[in-house]
C-alpha cells in the first residue's frame, strides 16, 4: 500500500474509533436505559450534589389517585429519564405504574419491560427548567414507591438515578424521606 493510502486508512480508523454521535438521545428515545438509568454518553455520571430535585404533590396515594411529579433545578437541563420503583425491591429495574403527560411537546412516554407508559423522557435537547408529569398507580401497587430520575445538563454532564420522594399507599406507615440529591448506588 502506498504511504498516502496508509495515512488515509489510519485517519479513517482513528476517526471511527473516536467518533461520538452528538445527538445520541436528543430525541429522548432512551428505553435502552430502563434498568440502570445510565445515558451511555461515554462520560461518567457526576457524583457531586445535583442542582436538580423531584417533588410530588402528595405523600400518600390510593388506586385512583393521580400524583403530580415535578422535576426542577437551579440549572437548565437538556434531557431526563424518570421512573417510579418499588422501595421493597432493592435495585429493581422494573417500573411501577404509568405516567400521563402534561406537556407532550416537552415530554414523552416510554415502554420499559413491555410496560407501556412506565417511564418519561424528553422530546428534544432544548433547555428546560421544569418538567411536570402525572403518575398513575397500578391496581396492584406496592406499599411504597420511590421516584428516580437521571438528569442531563449537557452531553458530558449528567447525574444518574437521583432519588426522589417516597410515597406510600393510604393505610401504610410512611417511610422516611431522604433529601439527598446525590446519585443512588
Amino acid at each position: 500500500m502506498s504511504p498516502f493510502g496508509s495515512c488515509y486508512l489510519l485517519l479513517i480508523t482513528a476517526s471511527v474509533d473516536y467518533w461520538v454521535p452528538g445527538d445520541c438521545y436528543s430525541n429522548g428515545k432512551v428505553d435502552v436505559v430502563c434498568d440502570d438509568m445510565v445515558p451511555y454518553h461515554g462520560f461518567p455520571g457526576q457524583t457531586t450534589r445535583a442542582p436538580y430535585h423531584l417533588k410530588t404533590n402528595a405523600t400518600m396515594f390510593g388506586p385512583t389517585d393521580r400524583i403530580k411529579v415535578i422535576l426542577s433545578g437551579t440549572t437548565d437541563f437538556q434531557g431526563f429519564f424518570l421512573q417510579a420503583r418499588d422501595t421493597a425491591v432493592e435495585n429493581s429495574g422494573f417500573a411501577v405504574g404509568t405516567f400521563t403527560l402534561t406537556d407532550p411537546f416537552q415530554t414523552q412516554l416510554l415502554t420499559c419491560h413491555e410496560q407501556q407508559d412506565s417511564a418519561v423522557s424528553h422530546t428534544s435537547d432544548d433547555k428546560k427548567t421544569e418538567v411536570v408529569v402525572i403518575w398513575n398507580p397500578p391496581a396492584d401497587a406496592p406499599q411504597h414507591i420511590q421516584f428516580f430520575v437521571t438528569v442531563v445538563t449537557n452531553y458530558s454532564v449528567f447525574w444518574v438515578k437521583l432519588p426522589g420522594p417516597i410515597i406510600s399507599q393510604h393505610g401504610s406507615s410512611p417511610q422516611p424521606q431522604s433529601e439527598s440529591t446525590l446519585p443512588s448506588a
